[in-house]
């Protein structure tokens, strides 16, 4: 599954980032050939249906910050 790596600002140990369409309620694949409709606006706004949650890695588990990137490009057509 695609796993968001933590920073290396994090101090948490042994776990990682997933994303998640909640429209789909499937994992978010990262590179160009992800694409997904976000539908029409309403009131000039949309609504990102994704959620970030973590994920075990395995190793030594140690709580702490956690801290990850993601860039995502928007098209609008």
């Amino acid at each position: 599954m695609p796993n968001l790596a933590l920073k290396s600002t994090s101090t948490a140990n042994g776990l990682a980032l997933r994303i998640r369409n909640t429209t789909t309620n499937t994992d978010v694949t990262f590179g160009r050939n992800n694409t997904f409709s976000m539908g029409t606006p309403v009131g000039g706004t949309v609504v990102l249906p994704l959620q970030a949650y973590y994920v075990r890695t395995g190793g030594a588990l140690r709580a702490g910050t956690v801290a990850a990137d993601a860039n995502f490009s928007v098209t609008f057509q």
